[in-house]
């Protein structure tokens, strides 16, 4: 048998101390499974309890997330942490609802995936998580919701660009914008926003009104024909000189064309008489065309007229580029209205056309036998300044025309002569049309003498239109705030928010009557709702005595009010007497507000809020009082402990009365400031007597595992007396160690060591 070597004993001992597994026991060192057992929190950081280091990494301790010790703020997975707790908010550009991405509408933004979004929501549509306002894909959204109204000129029936009548006006609308031109609609003309009014052509059709025009009409400028579905089908003459004298003139001269077939020319002779043909019908249709007509009522040889006129130029083709010169100079010599102003009447009109027409003939036919401009001699410049003569004098005198025309027509001119909303239309539309008229004569030189006696006419018919429409407008106005006054009734009136409403109504209808009557309305004018007027004031002074009689009531209460000053309550008594009080001023203070009253109207209303501090003053020195007491009911025995007689046995109390100290209001725990001064010095003398334990069962557990390592077969006497010694050692520590359990565990393991040390002892012997 070996010896065992004791030198090794001592050395085995010092190099266990930081790493023996004592079986059965936690005597420190590995990170207990359980949160709750092995952290604590320290100067507010996360800490292992046994090494009050700080705990790396993340981790969740009593509902808490912290990072390296601290409370955790960012993001874990796709969860969102504010100082350790899931939180709401915008972090990093991104939304989180209770630590999750949200998706919905928070605080009026629309967010999808916790961005700011854009689209439609539950029927709104968000523009960058905003209810949108303007035109998306032609769509009009107001609020995120489709609109209707007028935006950026165009108006919107639900958000989409309307066509049609509008609901209210009954103007009609093509594409949101208001129509300004000659238009069908549903079967009807409409002459700009309202249905055409008088006889008008569309289309090449006639029409009454709205309507396609059938039978006898008489058209603008005072003529008279036969129409069938809106076309033209006859006429009626209505004497010499008159529109249709001067289209039978002209069918007439048409009907006496004789040249028009090709070679019927065939002498100088018949070329004279072609000419003379030609000339006199074309001068009759240029007359009937600047009366108004139009080709097809030339009837049926009006063809004829272009035709002479090429058998005259295919005729004519055959003289020689001299003969055509010559013809050319001659007629340009005739020409005799060149300077500006030379034609001064119709006469003059007629003859200058014939002259330019006979120039400007020959010219272009000896040009096309090959002749120039210098061939024309001296005289050639009389050409273009006889057709701008010509053209200025015809420019001027039909805008003339036109405008006496429409100004004889203004028939709206005398005050109170527009009655109605027929008249008003009609009026306007004759105004508009004499003015157009007259700007446009104005352009071409025409001066106010041109237009005769009835230019007067134009500024009044003028006034009269603004007079009505200012009128109307201001009757409508008032008839429609009128309509609007929903208090009329006694007792109508229930609250403030409605007698703000009835005097807002009130005052509105008031100052629409007031500035309608200003401009002549009378109270005919403005229908079975004027009554309302009076009827709705009287309701209002009725509710305005109600909240009088409110006011002096909580008024009254308020005066009331004993308690005001601190210290004033000082037993459940008074206590019960001040917020009777308080409650009864209270209540009446908002009963006389949701009648209309304002702060303003309580002379006391200070006192009420003096009264309901000291009220809250003693309740909250009372629960604070309330709070102690418990607390030293609660925690008597932790709080009748010494540092002298504390054991490891009383943390548990020790820090439950810590726990429930935290827990208290800061004015409870200011009244307890000794005991917690008392209870943290019995904790760290725990935390003391823990760690000597933890060192008791660490010394005892390391001495009893090497003992456990020797080899008992072959140990003399020198080993047996060393681990003996060892043994009184452990018995050391183990009579140190207050845990029952760990202690016995010990004992029972070092009882068998030393039975071992006494067989050994036994075998020398």
């Amino acid at each position: 048998m070996g010896k065992y070597n004791l030198r090794f004993i001592k050395p085995l001992l010092s190099l266990s101390l930081g790493a023996a597994i004592i079986t059965g026991a936690v005597v420190g060192g590995a990170e207990d499974a359980s949160a709750a057992t092995n952290y604590k929190i320290s100067n507010g950081l996360l800490v292992f309890k046994a090494t009050k280091k700080v705990v790396k990494g993340t981790v969740t301790y009593k509902g808490k997330v912290y990072k390296n010790g601290e409370l955790f703020t960012g993001t874990k997975g796709n969860t969102y942490y504010k100082k350790g707790k899931k939180a709401t908010g915008i972090y990093k550009e991104r939304y989180y609802l209770k630590g999750k991405i949200y998706s919905g509408i928070a605080s009026g933004i629309y967010y999808k995936n916790g961005k700011k979004a854009t689209g439609t929501y539950k029927g709104t549509y968000y523009l960058k998580g905003k209810a949108y306002t303007g035109l998306v894909v032609d769509i009009y959204y107001s609020n995120g919701k489709k609109a209707n109204g007028t935006y950026e000129g165009v108006f919107y029936l639900n958000g989409t660009a309307f066509t049609g009548l509008h609901p209210n006006t009954g103007y009609l609308y093509i594409n949101g914008a208001l129509n300004t031109v000659l238009r069908i609609f549903e079967g009807d003309l409409y002459n700009g926003a309202r249905l055409n009014e008088g006889v008008i052509q569309y289309n090449g059709l006639w029409y009454a009104g709205k309507r396609v025009a059938n039978g006898t009409i008489t058209i603008p400028g005072g003529q008279i024909i036969i129409v069938d579905n809106g076309r033209q089908t006859g006429t009626i003459n209505s004497g010499p000189g008159s529109y249709y004298a001067v289209i039978n003139e002209a069918i007439a001269k048409l009907e006496a064309l004789k040249f028009y077939e090709v070679y019927t020319i065939n002498h100088v002779t018949n070329l004279v008489d072609a000419r003379r043909q030609y000339n006199e019908a074309k001068v009759a249709v240029d007359v009937a065309v600047a009366r108004g007509a139009v080709t097809s009522e030339f009837g049926v040889n009006y063809w004829k007229l272009a035709a002479q006129w090429r058998e005259i130029d295919r005729y004519e083709g055959r003289d020689t580029k001299e003969v055509a010169i010559n013809k050319a100079t001659y007629e340009l010599a005739r020409l005799e209205y060149t300077a500006v102003n030379s034609i001064r009447s119709a006469g003059n009109l007629t003859t200058a056309k014939l002259q330019y027409d006979a120039a400007k003939t020959a010219v272009d036919a000896a040009r096309a036998k090959g002749a120039a401009t210098s061939d024309f001699g001296t005289n050639y410049w009389k050409l273009a300044d006889q057709k701008v003569e010509i053209d200025r004098y015809e420019a001027k005198e039909a805008a003339i025309t036109k405008a006496t025309y429409e100004l004889a027509r203004l028939e709206y001119t005398a005050v109170n002569s527009i009655r109605s909303a027929s008249n008003l239309t009609t009026a306007k539309l004759q105004y508009d049309a004499a003015k157009t008229a007259v700007d446009a004569a104005r352009a071409k030189g025409a001066a106010t003498s041109d237009f005769g006696t009835n230019y007067w006419k134009l500024a009044d018919q003028k006034v009269e239109i603004d007079r009505y429409e200012a009128k109307e407008a201001a009757i409508t106005k008032a008839t429609n705030e009128l309509a609007r006054l929903e208090y009329t009734a006694d007792n109508s009136i229930h609250s403030a928010s409605n007698l703000t409403t009835a005097k807002l109504q009130y005052d509105a209808a008031k100052t629409a009557v007031d500035a309608a009557r200003a401009k002549g309305a009378t109270v005919s004018d403005f229908g079975s709702n004027y009554s309302n007027l009076e009827a709705q004031g009287k309701e209002i002074n009725r509710y305005e005595e109600v909240k009088k009689a409110a006011i002096k009531d909580a008024t009254t209460k308020l005066g009331a009010l004993t308690f005001l000053t601190n210290n004033s309550i000082d037993d459940a008594t008074k206590l019960e007497k001040a917020e009777t009080q308080y409650n009864a001023a209270d209540t009446a203070v908002k009963a006389a507000i949701a009648k209309g009253a304002t702060e303003a109207d309580f002379a006391n209303l200070a006192n009420l809020a003096a009264q309901k501090n000291e009220i809250n003053r003693y309740k909250a020195e009372s629960e604070v009082t309330a709070a102690v007491k418990v607390f030293h009911e609660a925690h008597a025995k932790a709080l009748a402990l010494t540092v002298e007689n504390v054991g490891i046995e009383n943390e548990a109390e020790v820090k439950a009365a810590l726990e429930a100290y935290g827990k208290l209001s800061q004015e409870a725990q200011a009244k307890l400031s000794n005991e917690k001064k008392r209870l943290d010095e019995l904790d760290k003398k725990i935390e003391e007597l823990r760690a000597t334990e933890n060192k008791a069962q660490v010394n005892a557990g390391k001495i009893i595992t090497t003992l456990e390592n020797i080899n008992w077969e072959n140990a003399d006497k020198d080993v047996l007396d060393q681990c003996s010694t060892e043994v009184k050692d452990a018995e050391f520590f183990i009579d140190k160690i207050k845990d029952v359990v760990v202690k016995k565990e010990l004992q029972k393991r070092l009882d068998i060591i030393k039975k071992k040390i006494d067989e050994g002892y036994a075998k020398i012997d």
